[in-house]
């Protein structure tokens, strides 16, 4: 018995696209400069988009300092528009882009020659974010939601603060907002911190390792996992062999046990992540 076809979906939605950018920068003093851009999208099929951006940015000694502002935006796929099965998907050809506004201060100083410290305060607003949404006949649809808030500041520090040390630590701290009744949104921490360095360990092996802090988090299904403390530690070689080198470490090294938050629905909000891995990695490099 021949298997027979059977077609779902037979769809066809050609567009055409076309971008326009500008772009233009100016130095208004010794100091000041100011950068400017526009994006003007136009489509057949989607709506018309028009992004301007600007960053006016001082610099004067040890300091940098850049104000930034932008706006993007995301067409919906084709997917979101016009994709429904009629047994798991709806289509929703009236879906609208999603769109975002952000504003940023970046404040950038040299702490002698081997380090940097960068200081950020941002906030952004997203809007028609697409989301999918259970329709009562049990069919996922995209649909725009309202807009999502967020706000914070990040810190850092980076460079080698001796000949055999490169470090980098930073820390974050945000809040966001999105429009369910609470405020909250899902997988988004509050406090998160990061530390990476790397060492030599004589001539022939580098010692490195990433460290990551995250606060707790809520999942789709209104519950939260638990804070976690992640560390990593590798050894690398240099030149070992003439064309080969080796590395290998270690992952979630002191072997904790956490979940991070899933976006596939409220039944599942949640997934167990590996605990302690060990890797081996054979390095090529390629001879002229």
């Amino acid at each position: 018995m021949s298997p027979v076809p059977v077609t779902y979906l037979n769809t066809s939605n050609p567009d055409r696209s076309l971008a326009l950018i500008f772009q233009d920068e100016k130095k208004l003093s010794k100091r000041w400069k100011l950068d400017l851009g526009l994006r003007i999208d136009k489509s057949h099929l989607r709506e018309d988009h028009i992004s301007p951006r600007a960053a006016l940015i001082y610099q004067r000694s040890a300091w940098t300092t850049k104000f930034l502002y932008g706006r993007s935006f995301r067409n919906p796929s084709s997917f979101q528009l016009f994709y429904g099965d009629g047994l798991g998907s709806a289509a929703n050809p009236n879906a609208r882009p999603e769109w975002a506004d952000t504003v940023e201060i970046d404040a950038e100083r040299k702490l002698g020659r081997r380090m940097n410290l960068q200081a950020s305060a941002y906030g952004y607003e997203l809007h028609d974010y697409l989301l999918g949404v259970y329709l009562p006949d049990g069919l996922l649809q995209y649909q725009n939601t309202p807009k999502i808030q967020a706000k914070g500041v990040e810190l850092e520090i980076n460079g080698r603060p001796t000949d055999w040390l490169e470090m980098t630590a930073s820390y974050a701290v945000q809040r966001t907002r999105d429009y369910n009744a609470d405020g909250v949104l899902e997988n988004s921490p509050d406090y998160m911190a990061k530390l990476r360095f790397a060492i030599p360990l004589g001539r022939k092996v580098d010692f490195s390792s990433g460290m990551l802090y995250e606060s707790t988090r809520r999942t789709l299904a209104g519950t939260w996992v638990t804070p976690v403390y992640l560390a990593d530690f590798t050894l690398t070689s240099k030149h070992l062999l003439r064309n080969f080198d080796v590395r290998l470490g270690i992952r979630n090294a002191f072997n904790r046990n956490y979940s991070d938050p899933i976006a596939l629905n409220p039944i599942v909000p949640s997934m167990p992540q590996p605990g302690r891995t060990f890797f081996v990695e054979l390095i090529a490099h390629a001879t002229r």
